[in-house]
């Protein structure tokens, strides 16, 4: 049930989304207008992240991205 839920994506160009609910746009991610490839440090922003399953979701994939 929840793998049709879980997206995520990075593009060096546009940033990094992880995404736990398309439906309600419940994410973490880049914003793009203060976002720079050249930057060593991302700064991610979460949104409609109400569930702490949600925030668990992302943020395990924001440590595998991290770790790889």
């Amino acid at each position: 049930m929840l793998d049709d839920l879980v997206y995520a994506q990075v593009n060096r160009q546009h940033g990094v989304t992880l995404e736990t609910n398309p439906i309600a746009s419940a994410s973490l991610d880049t914003d793009g207008n203060s976002y720079n490839p050249e930057d060593s440090v991302i700064e991610l922003s979460a949104h409609n992240m109400y569930a702490h399953e949600m925030q668990l979701i992302c943020l395990s994939g924001l440590i595998a991205i991290a770790r790889s």
